[in-house]
């Protein structure tokens, strides 16, 4: 079997309204989906990469860049096909000192990573859960809200929790950051107050706070039964910050959502800095790069979480132990590709989600939609 063709193509949906995070604000989802055409007839059909600002360079590298360079590989030599990319390309960037191109190199090489075993699955007939390893049999789900919204105060906090219980989810990830602490704690409390004690809480403040206010919230929140805080604090030298931070506080640090490799991972370890390791592995290099940190994770009991795009962690965190929760949103509005798109996504029943049987990946795609919005 050869890898014959590769295409990337983009996928753009407005959003109704605009989602206002601690550091960002969103007003569309955008997704970039990869084939990989192979001389044995089987075709990828995977997505990834909610990135709004860069996607079409991603698609760019992966069309006329990466794709050309594996023409003619076997997919079952995925490691050295992520090696030969990395170095080839990455490698060069860097040692050039050009992050952002390094960033984006890294994000092409992901999608042709998740195709590649994608390929692999259907060519095994085998789920990637089982090519890795299933661990687990279902996986928790959490809804991402708590976004600023104009308008929403403290009571529409409480109702958005409400709903998000009422639909059955039991976890969600909750934005802060963008307030002084003191104001973004009782916007908490009243998430907390709203939901039933078995609710698991997550506070997510994307890199907005400074050390300092980052224990301040701490100290008001100890006693709250926080699940973990989230990329709290500014990523200009976060991983210092962190591992201060994590001195002065019980409750558990998250973080990798901003680390481009398992060598970052290891790094945030290494200083202490984190519990939780919220790698994306869209960010990351793929599949191959998320396991790979996540075999570093496990050498020191910290848990693996994964930053969205479900059609790939549910895959990952169901082959950890310590998987944590599959990030799905509740609001159909912020994920219209989840929504319309991806058509055979999978079923919340009682706040989890089964771990995949399909093979490969398991995705199927309406591409009626996908021109509509390419």
């Amino acid at each position: 079997m050869k890898i014959d063709k590769v295409e990337a193509i983009k996928v753009d949906v407005p959003l109704d309204k605009s989602f206002g995070g601690g550091t960002y604000n969103v007003d569309r989802r955008t997704a970039i989906i990869t084939k990989i055409y192979t001389s044995d007839g089987i075709i990828s059909e995977v997505f990834a990469g909610d990135d709004r600002h860069k996607s079409d360079i991603i698609v760019k590298c992966i069309n006329e860049i990466l794709g050309p360079d594996i023409i003619g590989t076997d997919p079952n030599e995925l490691e050295s096909i992520w090696n030969l990319l990395f170095m080839r390309h990455v490698k060069n960037a860097a040692t050039d000192n050009r992050p952002i191109l390094k960033n984006t190199l890294i994000r092409a090489i992901a999608c042709i990573d998740f195709a590649i075993w994608d390929i692999i699955g259907k060519s095994k007939k085998k789920s990637v859960v089982d090519l890795l390893g299933k661990k687990k049999e279902k996986l928790k789900v959490s809804t991402i809200g708590g976004y600023y919204i104009d308008g929403k105060d403290e009571n529409g906090i409480k109702d958005e929790m409400k709903m998000y219980q009422d639909l059955g989810f039991k976890a969600c990830k909750f934005k802060i950051g963008k307030l002084e602490p003191e104001a973004d704690f009782k916007r908490v409390q009243a998430a907390k107050k709203a939901v039933s004690s078995d609710f698991d809480l997550m506070v997510d403040v994307n890199c907005g706070y400074s050390v300092e206010e980052a224990f301040q919230f701490c100290e008001m929140a100890k006693d709250i039964n926080i699940r973990w805080l989230e990329e709290p604090c500014h990523w200009w030298d976060d991983i210092y910050f962190m591992s201060k931070l994590k001195k002065k506080t019980k409750i558990k640090i998250a973080a990798g959502q901003s680390e481009i490799s398992h060598y970052g991972v290891r790094r945030m370890i290494e200083k202490k800095a984190i519990d939780v390791c919220n790698l994306d592995s869209f960010h990351a290099g793929g599949i191959t790069e998320w396991k790979r940190a996540a075999k570093i994770c496990n050498e020191h009991d910290i848990e693996m979480a994964h930053h969205e795009e479900a059609s790939i962690s549910r895959h990952l965190l169901g082959s950890e132990v310590k998987g944590t929760y599959v990030e799905i949103f509740a609001d159909p509005n912020r994920d219209p590709f989840h929504e319309k798109i991806w058509i055979n996504k999978p079923i919340i029943s009682d706040g989890y989600i089964n771990v995949p049987n399909e093979i490969g990946l398991g995705v199927k795609l309406d591409w009626d939609l996908i021109k509509k919005y390419s």
